[in-house]
């Protein structure tokens, strides 16, 4: 949800993505929507080491996700990302790629192959 709000504009398609994250994890929408209106864009990324591995490439998988969804891609979300990416040893290399592959492939690039990018590219401690 930081990622989304930190452009200052979250999009319709953005929210709508991020519900339906919360759905797959039976969050409900007034949750989703409670908390969306909590985040505050300059909060601090949370501990991330106690996440699973197969978390920590849903974590990453949104975070991609997240970005396509409006189909921009801002400064402020990379540099967001890259924090995330560090904390969760995934490379800022492998991240460029998979991003400017999403951006390239448009809707052939589905969550399903970004998920088996993401596992590939992981290094579990």
């Amino acid at each position: 949800m930081q990622l989304a709000r930190i452009d200052g504009d979250t999009s319709e398609s953005e929210l709508q993505l991020i519900r339906e994250i919360g759905a797959s994890k039976y969050v409900t929408r007034e949750d989703v929507d409670s908390i969306m209106s909590d985040v505050d864009k300059e909060t601090t990324i949370p501990s991330l080491e106690v996440l699973t591995d197969e978390e920590k490439v849903d974590l990453i998988t949104n975070l991609v996700m997240v970005m396509k969804a409006d189909g921009r891609i801002e400064l402020r979300e990379m540099n967001f990302c890259f924090d995330i990416i560090k904390k969760v040893g995934f490379s800022e290399t492998l991240f460029i790629n998979l991003v400017v592959g999403v951006f390239d492939q448009g809707k052939a690039m589905t969550e399903d192959t970004i998920r088996k990018y993401v596992q590939t590219g992981m290094t579990f401690s």
